[in-house]
């Protein structure tokens, strides 16, 4: 694994809801890019330990160690492991060394967005698994809050979230709390966890946004896209707890109007213990999460029982309706913005 080197190392440390992580790199475009994905996280270093280091190096990655042993393989990788180390080996375009014991990760690569991606991967999966132990659980959705109430917007990946959360913000009374994880604690307040916005086509950035909150982006699975700075939405992110009154399940429609209707308490329950008990299609890879030790077993089943009481939680307690969206994002936001005034007011 590589030295620092000559050049002076930077650090940024991110708060997730108690969870400390720093990174660290010499590389300032590196420190840039981590700055402007969690820009909502910075925080000033804490007096006491932080709970995740990442370490990104822009180097040419090593193969992983000969004596390593070949655990697993996702879509992007490989995973060997050697002495309570895991290796993830990006088909030679990256490699990332993290000890699960010191919570800590080195990343290597010369490619630019290749370690801009996986150091992303790296935190939101660690982060996912500690605030799991606190009992903090995320939900792949939209999250936005009007009147201090919070809704979750529940649609398959790909199906719009954030063409609607950029046309909700534009709502004076609608704050956007996440266009992507929803984290809720026990009390069933979604707590805000806001994330840098990505977008596909080039129509879906609001227009006259200054070029200073715009950075072109190429995924290793989903191709390119632009990603927008929450700067640039300052005003319209919430900063504080919102208590969840609504889950909307989201159903497109080529015809028809935007709707809203009661959802049977049964489609309710098996959505959000769907999204909430296997963290469906939440942006996180099993790279950084599963592992056959004892530890980590026996912490399994705690973290499900506690996804599984907040999933009945919130089926039990929380309204369901189903949302009917159309083709005209304006619309949608409309109807939806008026829909959860008139239940919040």
């Amino acid at each position: 694994m590589p030295t620092m080197g000559v050049n002076h190392a930077s650090e940024v440390y991110l708060d997730f809801c108690g969870c400390i992580v720093k990174v660290v790199s010499t590389d300032q475009k590196c420190m840039e890019n981590a700055r402007r994905d969690f820009s909502h996280f910075v925080c000033s270093q804490p007096p006491g330990a932080h709970s995740v280091t990442i370490r990104l190096h822009r180097e040419s990655p090593p193969p992983a160690p000969a004596q390593a042993r070949r655990v697993f393989r996702t879509r992007q990788a490989v995973c060997y492991e050697h002495e309570r180390i895991r290796y993830v080996d990006y088909r030679g375009t990256a490699l990332v060394r993290y000890d699960f014991d010191s919570e800590e990760a080195v990343v290597l690569s010369l490619d630019d967005d290749i370690l801009h991606e996986v150091s992303y991967l790296v935190a939101l999966s660690r982060v996912g698994e500690l605030l799991d132990k606190k009992g903090i659980h995320r939900i792949h959705s939209l999250a936005v809050s009007v009147n201090g109430s919070a809704a979750i917007c529940l649609l398959p990946m790909g199906g719009g979230k954030t063409t609607l959360a950029l046309e909700l913000v534009k709502e004076n009374d609608c704050l956007l709390l996440s266009d992507e994880i929803a984290a809720i604690d026990k009390q069933l307040r979604v707590l805000p966890f806001p994330l840098r916005i990505g977008v596909r086509a080039a129509e879906s950035i609001p227009q006259d946004t200054p070029a200073r909150y715009l950075r072109p982006y190429r995924t290793i699975s989903f191709g390119s896209k632009t990603l927008i700075d929450l700067e640039y939405f300052a005003e319209k992110i919430g900063r504080k707890p919102a208590a969840l009154r609504m889950v909307l399940l989201g159903e497109r429609t080529a015809a028809g109007k935007p709707g809203c209707r009661k959802a049977s308490k049964l489609m309710g329950l098996y959505q959000v213990l769907k999204h909430i008990i296997f963290a469906y299609q939440l942006p996180r890879t099993r790279a950084y999460i599963l592992r056959y030790e004892r530890g980590y077993m026996r912490a399994l089943p705690k973290i499900f029982l506690s996804r599984i009481v907040t999933g009945l939680r919130i089926a039990q307690s929380v309204e369901c309706y189903r949302f009917r969206l159309t083709e005209h994002p304006r619309e949608n936001a409309k109807v939806l913005a008026t829909f959860m005034r008139e239940r919040t007011g």
